[in-house]
């Protein structure tokens, strides 16, 4: 739905649990379509600045007609959003660098911002990192997450929060094994 809204009308596409901390009209008014790393290695999908008929955003709502949401082996296709933007990104050129970037797709133009911009919340360790640059703030609600997920995710923050890093990630790998 996100994407066929973008698409038809243009506009911003903001989470739930986006927080907004500097009007968008800039990026808005640029026509370009926009997306922000989340961390180094993702483009994030919790906020997207959007032209109205994007060929890029109609290529990323096309991709959904063609894929098999059920493995071979009956299994559900847990691939996120993120990860799916982010491979079709990579394969017009995005650089995992975390870097600002101008790509390139059916002669529209792509900005893509540093973290900072639109997701500068550090999720792995619990971290506030905007700055005056910020736009958004994603805070990962994990609204659509399973009970023992949010059990999961409230200890790890419980645990970040009260003891170091060091012995979080010791405590972590104590308990994966």
């Amino acid at each position: 739905a996100r994407l066929y809204a973008l698409y038809k009308y243009g506009g911003i596409y903001l989470d739930t649990d986006v927080e907004v901390c500097k009007n968008l009209e800039p990026i808005l008014n640029s026509e370009k379509l926009t997306f922000g790393f989340e961390e180094l290695e993702f483009i994030a999908t919790s906020t997207i600045v959007a032209p109205k008929f994007s060929s890029f955003i109609n290529f990323f709502m096309e991709s959904y007609h063609d894929r098999d949401f059920i493995k071979s082996d009956g299994n559900i296709d847990e691939t996120t959003n993120v990860q799916v933007v982010t491979k079709m990104l990579q394969e017009i050129g995005l650089r995992k660098s975390g870097e600002n970037q101008k790509l390139e797709f059916d002669k529209e133009e792509i900005n893509i911002l540093e973290q900072v911009y639109f997701s500068p919340f550090d999720y792995i360790n619990f971290e506030n990192k905007s700055t005056p640059d910020t736009y958004t703030i994603h805070h990962f609600s994990h609204s659509w997450a399973d009970i023992n997920s949010i059990r999961r995710r409230k200890l790890k923050k419980y645990i970040v929060r009260y003891i170091s890093k060091r012995r979080f990630f010791f405590f972590m790998n104590y308990f994966d094994n």
